[in-house]
């Protein structure tokens, strides 16, 4: 009599073709269940999660926007400053509660690039860079300024290559190098503008942005 569990097996064998790694095996009806799963999931439940956060932050946005004019935060600003614009830029850093405008902001863009919407990714991301500008939030307009770049190359819209902001990608660098002190943030920075402007045919821009970081790369791999 043979044994169920070889019977078993040989079913399987003959039914199924299964997917061999190095500790598991995953059969083609497990995988196009689980394939099935995750669409459900992503269709159901994340992007109209996703959907409700960026409605929901939008408004939220629009309505502190209108409350709190550009021109009145500027004006305060430059009444009640203190100190001059160089010594602002000497501070290297300026963090900002995650309910804050600038972060709200910020979070909106995200969700709008992860989700592919490039376009309204760009112009948030435009719009709070020059938040973080007005505010001398460097690294916080170094990131933005790369996002807006990276955004409005995806976003597929019609310009020609020398039309593209590639001083987005220039201030993006140039704040990283000077208050980032991280490497691997310059580095990717470097890497990403070169990659854009090289695959847009702006050989000679792209070179320029990357030989900024020479001392950088050298100092790394010595």
């Amino acid at each position: 009599m043979k044994n169920p569990a070889s019977i078993n097996r040989a079913q399987r064998d003959e039914n199924e073709e299964f997917f061999l790694g190095e500790k598991h095996a995953v059969s083609v009806t497990d995988r196009e269940t689980l394939e099935l799963v995750m669409q459900k999931f992503l269709r159901n439940c994340l992007v109209p999660h996703v959907e409700r956060l960026m409605r929901t932050l939008f408004e939220q946005l629009t309505a502190r926007r209108g409350i709190i004019g550009k021109s009145l935060t500027s004006g305060m600003k430059k009444w009640f400053g203190g100190g001059s614009s160089a010594n602002l830029a000497s501070i290297p850093s300026v963090s900002f509660p995650p309910e804050s405008l600038e972060m709200q902001s910020r979070k909106l863009a995200d969700l709008a690039f992860m989700f592919g919407l490039y376009h309204f990714a760009h112009s948030q991301y435009r719009s709070v860079r020059k938040d973080f500008e007005h505010n001398h939030a460097w690294l916080h307009y170094a990131a933005a300024s790369e996002m807006a770049a990276v955004a409005l190359y995806l976003s597929d819209t019609s310009f020609s290559p020398r039309q593209f902001p590639k001083h987005y990608f220039e201030v993006a660098l140039e704040n990283q190098i000077n208050y980032s002190g991280k490497y691997t943030s310059v580095i990717r920075c470097a890497l990403n503008a070169s990659s854009i402007l090289g695959n847009m045919a702006l050989f000679k821009e792209a070179a320029s942005l990357i030989s900024t970081i020479d001392n950088i790369v050298g100092f790394l791999f010595s």
